[in-house]
């Protein structure tokens, strides 16, 4: 039977720590990604989406998100609106040379599209885990063989736990602090 990965977002809880801890398990990082937008949406702010983007987005990030024609370097749109985030203010007082720098919070709605495609991809990751994932099996159980194949346990060791999960934290996904 289907689960209702929407659900399991929206009500939190032991059912949603299990799902993020066989995506990251499983190296499946798009649902991830979906969840923390959401997460983005409640309290956008400019470490967070610098965070989403260099953790998923980017061109050598770690958790690439499936959607290379939406990510740079296909498409640039969201390169430029992060790059101009990280760019520091002029202090007060000071004379900045080039083009005057608006600086706005980060739109909540930046990761939208992307979202929406990792979310209706009929053969990505979320479609798979809706069809596949049984909440009465713990991560680990649902995994192909019941458990984590060497590759998976390389990237939940030494790009998840060193690198990823920190830098969402970091960066206020505090949610995530407990998963793999």
């Amino acid at each position: 039977m289907p689960i209702d990965l929407d659900d399991i977002f929206t009500r939190g809880g032991k059912p949603l720590i299990d799902v993020l801890n066989y995506c990251v398990r499983s190296v499946q990082m798009d649902p991830v990604f979906a969840f923390l937008v959401e997460e983005y949406r409640l309290s956008p702010t400019q470490t967070k989406a610098v965070a989403l983007y260099d953790m998923f987005t980017a061109p050598a990030a770690p958790a690439r998100i499936n959607a290379a024609d939406l990510l740079p370097p296909r498409e640039l749109a969201l390169q430029i609106i992060i790059e101009n985030l990280r760019r520091p203010q002029p202090k007060p007082g000071s004379t900045e040379i080039g083009p005057p720098r608006i600086q706005a919070p980060p739109g909540k709605y930046i990761f939208d599209a992307l979202q929406l495609h990792v979310r209706k991809n009929r053969r990505g990751a979320i479609a798979k885990i809706k069809r596949r994932y049984n909440l009465k099996l713990t991560p680990t159980e649902n995994l192909p063989g019941r458990k984590m194949t060497a590759g998976q346990r390389n990237f939940v060791d030494q790009v998840w736990q060193p690198r990823i999960r920190p830098t969402l934290v970091t960066a206020g996904f505090r949610r995530i602090a407990n998963i793999a």
